[in-house]
Parts: C-alpha cells; structure tokens; sequence
C-alpha cells in the first residue's frame, strides 16, 4: 500500500510538472526531487520526534548525519522510481477517470498534511526545549 501510493505521488508530481509548470526539460528529475523532499520531511519528522520525546535533546543530532540520510533517501528514490524505466510504467498505466485514482489522490493529500502537521508538531516541541 505504501509503495502503491508512492507511486501515485510520483505520477502526480510528475503531471504537476508536465501539465502545471510546463516543465519540458526535465520533469522526470523534478518528480524525482519532489517526491524525495517528501520522503525526506518524514524521515526528519520521525527523528526529530525521537530527539524530542525520547532523548529530550535535540542538539545532540549530528546535522552531518542528516546530509548523508537526505543523500541515501535520494538515491532510494532513483532506484525505486526511475531506474530501468520504472517511471514509464508509472505514467503510462494512470488513468484520471478511474475511481480509485481519486481515491489514491485524497490520500496523497492527506498524507502531503499529515506530513507537515507532525513536522510542525515536532519542531514546535524541540523549540520548547531549547528555551
């Protein structure tokens, strides 16, 4: 399920770039970052919120460690989505009238809000702790 609606996230950002943006150099790599960036604010939110709730210091992150897990998130990201293809099959077999399709689009929605509502959450609460 969770792979299922990665790849509709993909699909979608990649038809924002194409039909939106009017993006025609690479829209492919902007699906690629965007759905990184994504991919990324959850990892952050999960650490952050155990530096928050568990270790209850925030300051002892190594912000070089969350460089190389932004690089490998991305790198992730590449193999899942674009290597060998992969994004070819993604955008040739969506189809906007289908049902389901809507049903997978509010889903991205609310997990695009849920994504920044614990983010926020979390960094309101690790601010806390600084004071």
């Amino acid at each position: 399920m969770i792979l299922k609606l990665s790849n509709h996230l993909f699909y979608r950002i990649y038809w924002w770039n194409v039909r939106i943006v009017k993006e025609k150099d690479f829209p492919v790599f902007s699906a690629l970052l965007g759905i990184a960036v994504f991919h990324i604010l959850n990892f952050s939110a999960i650490i952050f919120a155990f530096y928050t709730f568990v270790l209850k210091d925030v300051q002892l992150y190594p912000k070089w460690l969350h460089i190389l897990f932004m690089f490998l998130i991305l790198t992730v990201d590449y193999f899942l989505f674009i290597h060998n293809g992969h994004y070819k099959k993604l955008i040739s077999k969506n189809d906007v009238s289908d049902k389901n399709f809507q049903k997978l689009d509010f889903a991205i929605i609310m997990y695009l809000l849920f994504t920044f509502a614990i983010l926020g959450f979390v960094i309101i609460k690790g601010r806390e702790l600084l004071i």
